[in-house]
């Protein structure tokens, strides 16, 4: 994997994913590890929920055509290693209360769909820059956690 070529996307436009087809993997539990991991880094990575949520579904009978779109998932995030939200350890929360107003949000805007289905590229920068989605974790700042800001190669 670290001499493959990245992907764009993390999730093939149009993949459909079956229970039947493709052979069962040999070794069903390190597809279940692998996935288990993409879901503890969907909590920064939310441009990878849509296909871990997909993936997941498989964890019972994993197949081929399973595991080859985890290693696509993978190579994406090795092409967007810098991306990533950003929490910083000085933000504070803070919750008010208050009437609560539905406004039409027209389907071009809706940053959901970054989490719940596969976009173009042009759509998946726009919505992922909506959100808050950091190119480069390494120029933000890391204070009061006692940690260096990561360092990829």
């Amino acid at each position: 994997m670290m001499d493959c070529k990245p992907a764009l996307f993390p999730f093939l436009k149009g993949l459909k994913l079956s229970n039947f087809e493709g052979d069962l993997l040999e070794d069903p539990e390190f597809y279940r590890r692998l996935i288990g991991k993409l879901l503890y880094l969907n909590m920064t990575r939310p441009d990878i929920s849509y296909v871990v949520q997909q993936l997941s579904q498989f964890l019972a009978a994993p197949r081929a055509p399973h595991f080859t779109a985890a290693l696509n998932v993978l190579r994406y995030l090795k092409g967007t290693i810098n991306q990533g939200l950003f929490y910083s350890a000085n933000f504070a929360l803070q919750l008010s209360s208050g009437l609560l107003q539905l406004k039409h949000v027209s389907y071009v805007l809706q940053l959901a769909d970054i989490m719940t289905k596969p976009l173009g590229l042009d759509q998946h920068r726009t919505l992922a820059s909506k959100i808050g989605l950091v190119h480069d974790i390494s120029s933000q700042e890391w204070s009061g956690t006692g940690v260096s800001s990561p360092r990829h190669s």
